[in-house]
């Protein structure tokens, strides 16, 4: 590295981390892939960076946030002498550290089906114990006692069965197709429970149903992120959906969400975490019984919590 280089805020934070540029490089590439993310860098390219180059976006905050992980303090794409394009690293339960009830739910309903909010930041896939505190929340989580609403127009429980029969077309299209497009499907459907959710009048039996409806749907969305490598992203609807199944009343579902949360933890090589997510899930897995409220529109089989 010559003069002209070595004093370059890139070159700075390198040195402290013992790091070639080759190996900024190969670190980067894997931290994108761990957070659902599709871009690559060449081998080379951070040479250029260094001697003055300034990258392409998603890499300053990507670059950013690895250091900040790496060295364990904050660092901004301006530490690396960047500017940051607008772009922001964030967590990817950023707004939904949320009260376990209908209020929280509903907040944590708007927060995920909020898309354009994301435009503009990368989501990091939580890791470590990180993963699993949103699930331990779950378990411990007190009941709500009521989830009703008394103004609008009413929800009647017919509607409240064909958006069942719905989550159950979509659930078994799944089995056939995946893939994004699907995905689009399931959020204008989980769009539409939030609509009547956030504005029509509801008992609690009713509520309650919607809410589980609304858990089935992020339930669904959560897999199919996982399925297409969208790491971050699956974690966002999962966490969601844990709510609205707490809401709901309905521990199989949620004990069947956290089994899906250790699947993906085995598949990013968080064992621990793994262990941890389905001893969690087992641990809030009801006795069963007949006449479970969700017996109907769960049909699939889910993954039993026990599979990681």
């Amino acid at each position: 590295m010559t003069d002209s280089t070595s004093t370059r805020p890139l070159a700075v934070v390198l040195a402290e981390l013992g790091w070639k540029p080759e190996v900024l490089a190969r670190r980067l590439n894997s931290f994108a892939a761990l957070h659902g993310r599709v871009e690559r860098v060449h081998v080379k390219t951070p040479y250029k960076w260094l001697r003055g180059d300034r990258p392409r976006s998603p890499w300053p905050a990507l670059a950013a946030a690895l250091a900040t992980e790496e060295l364990g303090r904050p660092i901004t794409p301006a530490d690396l002498g960047w500017l940051d394009g607008g772009v922001e690293c964030i967590s990817a339960i950023r707004g939904l550290v949320l009260p376990w009830t209908a209020v929280g739910s509903l907040r944590a309903l708007r927060v995920v089906t909020d898309a354009g909010s994301m435009d503009r930041r990368i989501l990091l896939t939580l890791l470590g114990a990180a993963a699993c505190a949103p699930a331990h929340e779950w378990l411990i989580a007190r009941p709500e006692t009521a989830v009703v609403r008394s103004s609008g127009s009413p929800v009647p429980v017919v509607v409240v069965d064909h958006l069942d029969d719905i989550a159950g077309q979509l659930r078994r299209m799944d089995d056939q197709l995946g893939g994004g497009t699907l995905l689009r499907l399931v959020r204008a459907h989980l769009q539409h429970v939030v609509e009547l959710l956030d504005q029509r009048r509801y008992t609690d039996s009713v509520g309650r149903r919607l809410h589980a409806t609304a858990g089935e749907l992020m339930r669904l969305a959560g897999w199919l992120s996982f399925d297409s490598g969208h790491h971050p992203q699956a974690q966002r609807y999962w966490v969601a959906a844990l709510h609205a199944a707490h809401v709901a009343g309905d521990r199989a579902l949620g004990a069947n969400i956290v089994g899906s949360m250790s699947l993906q933890a085995k598949d990013l090589a968080q064992i621990r975490e793994s262990v941890t997510l389905a001893e969690t899930a087992q641990a809030g897995y009801p006795v069963p019984r007949l006449g479970s409220p969700r017996s109907a529109i769960c049909a699939r089989p889910r993954p039993t919590p026990a599979t990681a």
